[in-house]
């Protein structure tokens, strides 16, 4: 027991000299708690900037106006070169891509008895940007109002444990492009991240279930600057996928963790207007453009028809789904116009309809906006399909 005082005794006159010699006076404690929790880090997304006046200064002070605009997109440059090392730039405008150009039986519909329609092309047909503007304009088409954000951006913001005052701050970037999800860092400062580190699980859907793909993608990378962190090529295998993922960064001892678990915020949508039997659903539905009763009842081939992928859920919205009276109306209307060759009527019928449409995700203020990039493709093989 003597021996133990005497121990105790022994390291706290050590401390106290110390202390004394190695410190300046009354900064025993501070310099203690500095050494221990010299740093701290923090995060909050870019739209959330205005409530954190000393970030925005010291972004200013050092030189980073840029990012101060918060409609760009902080990362475009970064990432157009990522999707150039990966692969060209996909057309949102393609009629098929790999994940469609294929053929389906369809529903056993043959071509007996049918009208001769023109051959609707099978490989990918590119719409001009004048041809595209054209059917906008002359089917009155409405465009988003706003595009949505398809990424996660948060400022990471280190701090001194002790004064609260900003030492380093980073742009954390968590972005899913058509073929890849990507995590990347922009260095607002001098201090490159320690390590970064994370798991990602993508969910595809089918119907309303969210079901994960495996494998699940972990990485690592220590001392990261500015760049890509990591790069995950995963393509879109279904009508919509989205992504989980649980970012740790480790920084001066300070660990900060970030995830997104449980939410569907950024979502990658796989949409296609096309051949109703050179497309497959991948989960969703395909939606003829005019009904398949209709083109049926009027002797056209159905499944030659033009038609859109959409959601599940879309698909039950629209004016020609079911077996409801005001459905079978519309269908009936479908036929009468087909049946007078009024094929203009009849395709600005079908725009007006799905403006009259619910988004089932309530993102948007009808699907003829949720789908405009489609409807414009259904439009185009229609005028084609109907000889307009």
């Amino acid at each position: 027991m003597k021996i133990i005082n005497k121990l105790v005794i022994f390291v706290l006159v050590f401390f106290l000299v110390f202390s004394v010699k190695g410190s300046p006076t009354n900064a025993t404690g501070s310099l203690l708690e500095s050494e221990v929790h010299q740093n701290i880090l923090e995060d909050f997304a870019v739209d959330n900037l205005e409530q954190h006046q000393d970030v925005k200064e010291y972004l200013l002070s050092h030189g980073y106006e840029y990012y101060l605009e918060q409609d760009l997109n902080l990362n475009q440059e970064l990432m157009n070169k990522e999707q150039s090392d990966i692969q060209p730039a996909i057309d949102n405008y393609d009629l098929f891509d790999s994940e469609t150009n294929e053929s389906f039986a369809g529903d056993g519909d043959t071509n007996d008895g049918e009208i001769d329609e023109p051959v609707l092309p099978d490989e990918e047909v590119e719409i001009s940007g004048e041809k595209r503007e054209e059917l906008i304009q002359k089917y009155q088409l409405d465009k988003p109002e706003v595009e949505e954000a398809g990424y996660d951006q948060n400022f990471l913001v280190k701090r001194d444990a002790l004064t609260k005052a900003v030492s380093n701050v980073w742009l954390l970037s968590y972005i899913p492009t058509n073929t890849t999800f990507v995590v990347s860092v922009v260095n607002l400062g001098n201090d490159s991240i320690d390590r970064i580190s994370g798991t990602i699980k993508k969910y595809n859907k089918s119907k309303d279930k969210w079901t994960a793909v495996s494998p699940v993608k972990n990485f690592s990378k220590a001392s990261v600057n500015s760049g890509i962190v990591n790069t995950w090529i995963t393509n879109r295998t279904s009508v919509s996928d989205y992504f989980e993922y649980k970012i740790t960064v480790q920084e001066d001892g300070s660990t900060w963790n970030y995830n997104n678990t449980g939410q569907v915020n950024y979502q990658r949508y796989n949409f296609l207007g096309g051949i109703f039997n050179k497309m497959s659903a991948l989960g969703g539905e395909r939606h003829h453009f005019v009904s398949n009763d209709a083109l049926k009842r009027a002797s056209f081939n159905s499944n030659a028809a033009p038609a859109i992928r959409m959601l599940y859920r879309d698909h039950l919205n629209t004016p020609s789904w079911g077996s409801s009276l005001q459905s079978d109306i519309y269908r009936d209307k479908e036929f009468d116009l087909l049946n007078a060759k009024k094929y203009v009527d009849l395709l600005q019928m079908e725009v007006d309809g799905l403006k009259a449409a619910k988004d089932s995700e309530g993102k948007y203020k009808n699907l003829q906006v949720k789908y405009i990039n489609e409807v414009v493709e259904a439009l185009y093989l229609s005028e084609i399909y109907y000889g307009i």
